[in-house]
């Protein structure tokens, strides 16, 4: 997929009004009108439509203040035999990914105290004080050991994965997907 950048579009528009002003009336006319079928983007299954149980069929016959309607191809729900774009895949994983995470989440995390968040910052800061603390000591020698190294390596490591869950919880706060006592979504 190309992505027309805002300089392209501009030119591509006073392309079209210089072509517009060139070519008269009767030439537009005598060009059939371009017709596309393209399903708008309601008409398409969402994952929570798809899931929906469909009513029962009746029995053929219109009901009363109905009109004899021919009954439309279904068309087929996300997973099955529907053909779809890689991108329009893609986001429906996104969508499904988001969905059961924040149901996986809302079932283990019901609530979080203000404390638990403050008290996971004052160890991210803690794992970080640790990491720079090591690796200014080690600078003092003029070798730094194989064992001094692992141990950078692993104050590092636990400060990086602190901080990066602590990142997520922030992200879940934000968006409501974990609620904090006395924090307003």
């Amino acid at each position: 997929m190309s992505l027309i950048e805002p300089g392209d579009l501009n030119q591509q528009l006073r392309s079209a009004r210089s072509w517009l002003k060139q070519t008269g009336p009767a030439d537009l006319e005598a060009r059939p009108p371009l017709k596309l079928e393209i399903d708008p983007p309601s008409a398409l299954p969402t994952l929570n439509q798809a899931s929906k149980p469909q009513p029962a069929p009746s029995d053929g016959l219109p009901q009363s203040g109905q009109k004899d309607i021919k009954p439309k191809k279904a068309r087929p729900g996300p997973g099955k035999s529907e053909t779809v774009a890689a991108g329009q895949y893609d986001r429906m994983i996104e969508d499904m990914i988001r969905n059961e995470s924040q149901a996986e989440i809302t079932q283990h995390v019901i609530k979080v105290e203000r404390s638990e968040v403050a008290a996971l910052v004052k160890q991210v800061a803690r794992a970080k004080g640790r990491y720079l603390a090591t690796l200014l000591e080690s600078s003092k020698g003029k070798s730094v050991s194989s064992s001094r190294i692992e141990d950078l390596r692993q104050l590092r490591e636990t400060y990086d994965e602190l901080l990066q869950g602590l990142n997520d919880l922030r992200g879940h706060i934000v968006n409501g997907t974990v609620m904090v006592e006395g924090v307003r979504n």
